[in-house]
This record gives C-alpha cells, structure tokens and sequence, in this order.
C-alpha cells in the first residue's frame, strides 16, 4: 500500500501568515524573523518558531545561515523524531514558497542527513526544493521511491536550468512505476496532468547505459544508431532529462515552432484522413477514389495496438472497393495497380514500429511517411544529424531527445553531446531554450 500525502500546495498561493510580496522584500522579512529570534536559541527552537509562524523566507534565510556553519548535516542526522517532526513541518512550509534557490544548497543536506527510515520526510525535503511531488493518492501502478533512487532524481534535476525544474507547473510530479518484465533500461512518459513516470531497476540505477538495441517487454528496440548521442550515457538519467524536456516542450511549444523549420527537422502533423488523402494525392489516384480512401483512413491504416486492424493489402483493397460500391463508384481497371500499390505503402508505414528501425518506415522523394495515432512526415534529411531512432518517432519526442542531449554533462561544456550531431540546434537551444 502507497504512503498517502497532503494534495499539491498551490505554488501561487503564499503561506498563510508568509508577510511576503516579492523575493527581496520576502527575504529582507525573513531577515527580519531570523533577527528576532536569539542567537542563543538551539536550532530546532529556531526553527519551530518559523515554522509555525509559516515564514517561508525566514527559513531560508535561517537554513543558508545554518549551511554555511557547516554542521547543519550533523545536526539533521542526530535529530530525534520531534526535531524530525518540526522539520517536516518547515519542509512543508518551503513547499509553498516559488523561491527556493537560496536555500537549495542547505536543503541537500537536509536530504542527504536524514538516515531515519523517514520516506514521508525525504518527499517533503524534494518538494520544499523542486515544488515536485513524487508520490501521488490517486496514481495507479505506481510505487514509492527508494532513498538512492530519489538522490540519484535529485542530482539530475540539479544539472538543469533553475528555471525549468524549481517550482515549475509544468513538471508537478515525478511518480515511480514499476518497470515492465522483459524491460531493460528505463522508461517514462509525461501527460497531459504534467506527471512524469519513470519505471527503472533500482539495482542498475547507477551503471546502465543506453545501448543500440534495447529490450521492451522482451522485444528488441532499436532505440540509436552505434555512434548517436545516445549511446553510452546513463540510462536513468537520460531519461530523466527526456521527460523534463516533454515538459518544456509543453511551455515553450517547440514542436509547434523549431520542427517545423528545416533545422528542425521539417515536421508536419496530419490527421489520419489527411495523411491518407496526401499519399493517394501523390499517386495521382482520382480524386473521387482518393476522398473515399481518406474517409475509411482508420480502417485501411493498420494499428499495432489496435488488434482487428488490416495488415494485408488486399483484405485493405477490399475495404476500399466495398466503400466505393456503397457510394455507387466503381474502381477503374487501369487505378487498380496504383490502388493497391499505395495502400501497401500505407500498411508499410503504419505497421513497421518507426523507433526500432535505423531508417524510415516509408520514404517518398525527400520526405519520410508513418502513422502513429497521427500522421507525420519529415525531412528524411534530418536522420544525418539525429540524436536517436527513437528521436524520428513524433515531434515532441524530437524536441526531447535533443533537450536531453543538450542537457548530458560534458567536460567540452553545455550542449557538446548534442553539437556533436546537431550543431545547428545547440546553437538554437542557446538562445531559444536555456533558462526560459
């Protein structure tokens, strides 16, 4: 059974009794509050009194003083369960606050000290410094957080931009789910409620690192090409950044804007009736067979995870006739071949899974074609200075391989890993993505 926690804190509200309107004038208040309060008080008195008059910077100011007399892990690990317990009443407190920058450095040793088998308080201490929950009531198969797991969570959102993971709306939680049998690495996903889950193997937390070909639920992907950016880095914390890149995109709507330049990548996004009605169009089939063919577009585009769906070209071909003969129309002789020949290439594009391949699914010309839930088509172009296979799967995940890549440590400096392949999307990430 899951530990339950308070629902989020609405980071635009200030604490009740917080005096606080800005971040100077918040600070010089908890200046103030820390002044009023005798040096000669021990520490947990200190820290009780602010925490229960909810002033939130008063306990940053107190806690980045503390730090910097450098025994505050000390005293955070020989605390008793009543120190523990205004601890957490404080953490609770910061929770609040849209400022905890200050008192960053102090907060990781708060989290780094606590040796009690305390995980309610290390949640608290994460959402006191991220303004992110990693627990959540209602959230199905999800699990709680091991201690190193969550250190290790920590230190990643630490390499990013303040901007994008300090009380950041668009990342509300990080839940925790468990990792599929025949699953290697780590996986994730971000929706539309801001959550990010990540299911990994807390035992490799620390040494697995992305290879070519990975296995999902005992199938072989084929997530990278040997030599793509990917390869070689940790898998947990690529895919940390991955998903905090997904939220990013989600703020800055960059793959409504950058993939659809060249640079990007040349992204369209079509629905499925247009999608379709752009491959007949390019096979010159007659414009009455190609609007019915893209009226019945989810019937003849195969899904792999929609069973029942055709795989065959004639069984697709049928569909087709027996949709024109219901409309009275008739398939001529001649666009017969034609037909069939671009529903094949429909199937081709639909039914091959785009992230376990090293080339595209369907290539027309210049420009690659799949299906999945929407159409796409890029500029094939593109896969020379690819970050990974899985990058050419939609354009948001484009926009997050490259954020993660862009964000992968390196002695060369910020963004190295991802110049290596992308120079021109370093450089627009330089001026369009850091820190915004």
């Amino acid at each position: 059974m899951r530990s339950l926690e308070p629902p989020p804190l609405d980071r635009g509200r200030q604490a009740e009794g917080d005096l606080t309107t800005s971040t100077t004038t918040g600070q010089a208040a908890g200046a103030a509050a820390v002044a009023r309060i005798s040096t000669d008080e021990p520490f947990w008195n200190q820290l009780g009194k602010l925490a229960k008059a909810h002033q939130a910077h008063g306990i940053e100011t107190f806690l980045v003083a503390e730090q910097k007399k450098g025994d505050l892990g000390a005293i955070i690990a020989s605390a008793t369960s009543t120190q523990l317990g205004l601890l957490y009443n404080a953490l609770q407190v910061l929770g609040v606050t849209a400022h905890p920058g200050p008192c960053g450095e102090a907060l990781t040793t708060i989290f780094q000290s606590i040796t009690m088998a305390a995980p309610g308080m290390k949640r608290a201490c994460f959402a006191a410094r991220w303004g992110i929950r990693v627990i959540k009531q209602d959230a199905e198969d999800t699990i709680d957080w091991d201690a190193p797991s969550l250190m290790r969570l920590w230190r990643v959102l630490t390499t990013l931009p303040p901007s994008h993971v300090e009380h950041n709306p668009n990342v509300t939680y990080i839940l925790r789910e468990k990792l599929p049998k025949g699953t290697a690495g780590t996986g994730g996903s971000f929706d539309e409620t801001n959550t990010i889950d990540l299911a990994f193997d807390p035992q490799k937390i620390n040494t697995q690192l992305v290879t070519p070909v990975v296995m999902v639920e005992g199938l072989p992907m084929h997530v990278a090409k040997p030599g793509d950016p990917i390869v070689g880095v940790n898998s947990f914390d690529w895919a940390v950044r991955h998903e905090v890149g997904h939220a990013i995109d989600s703020k800055l709507g960059i793959s409504e804007s950058y993939c659809k330049t060249a640079a990007g990548g040349g992204w369209e996004e079509l629905a499925a009736d247009d999608w379709v009605r752009r491959l007949f169009t390019m096979a010159h089939i007659p414009s009455a067979v190609t609007e019915v063919a893209a009226s019945i577009a989810w019937k003849i585009c195969p899904d792999d995870e929609k069973p029942g769906h055709v795989s065959h070209v004639s069984h697709s071909f049928n569909l087709l006739e027996d949709e024109l003969a219901k409309r009275h129309q008739r398939l001529p002789a001649e666009w017969i071949a034609p037909t069939k020949k671009v529903l094949g290439e429909i199937i081709q594009a639909c039914s091959q899974l785009r992230v376990t391949s090293d080339t595209p699914a369907l290539t027309i010309g210049s420009r690659a074609y799949f299906m999945s839930g929407k159409g796409y088509t890029y500029d094939v172009g593109a896969r020379a200075r690819q970050v990974s296979n899985y990058q050419f799967s939609a354009p948001g995940e484009w926009v997050a391989e490259a954020y993660a890549a862009y964000y992968e440590p390196d002695a060369r400096g910020r963004g190295a890993r991802l110049a290596d392949k992308d120079p021109n999307t370093k450089n627009w990430f330089d001026k369009h993505v850091h820190g915004k």
